[in-house]
């Protein structure tokens, strides 16, 4: 994943929209009902940095600008503000959704991070990092400062470490 963030898509949607500062967790095929029946098409849900919260809508392309802009049409409902627990949650709660590569590290970054063994920040980081995004792309779409980037990677590769030994113990208990 070499390419920048700004030019890589996922099913024909943009993964990111620095206008907007918004990232693509995923797509969602959603059912339009009418009176002549019901018909189904996909729609991207973005996570918008600046406010901290997830939409479902549309993505036009501007000619004069050169630029993709996205209009939600459905704000999904998280308190949080983090967008790895709206990732998972986009995952868990919406049905027939299909996670971006964004949204799937995303969502395994929001279950590390419930254990307890790693902090919200480097989980995201190191997830982002692990799924071949580099420092730069990771902090694009995190919206942090590349030096924050490597040292939450550092932090998360040592907590994991950590955890790896932990586990590593207890199985040498278990067999004793």
């Amino acid at each position: 994943m070499s390419d920048s963030v700004h030019k890589q898509f996922f099913h024909d949607y943009p993964l990111y929209l620095p206008a907007q500062e918004a990232v693509l967790l995923g797509v969602v095929e959603r059912e339009d009902t009418t009176n002549t029946g019901s018909t189904t098409h996909e729609q991207p849900a973005y996570y918008e940095t600046p406010r901290g919260i997830t939409g479902i809508g549309d993505v036009v392309y501007n000619e004069e600008k050169d630029a993709y802009h996205y209009t939600p049409e459905l704000m999904l409902e998280d308190e949080s503000g983090i967008i790895a627990q709206n990732a998972h949650e986009l995952r868990e709660n919406e049905s027939n959704t299909v996670l971006s590569p964004i949204g799937d590290a995303l969502s395994v970054a929001f279950e590390l991070y419930q254990t307890s063994i790693i902090d919200t920040k480097p989980a995201h980081v190191l997830m982002l990092r692990e799924s071949g995004y580099s420092h730069y792309n990771t902090s694009v779409i995190l919206n942090i400062p590349v030096r924050d980037v490597k040292k939450y990677h550092r932090i998360g590769l040592e907590r994991t470490s950590d955890a790896e030994k932990v586990c590593g113990l207890m199985d040498t208990l278990n067999e004793a």
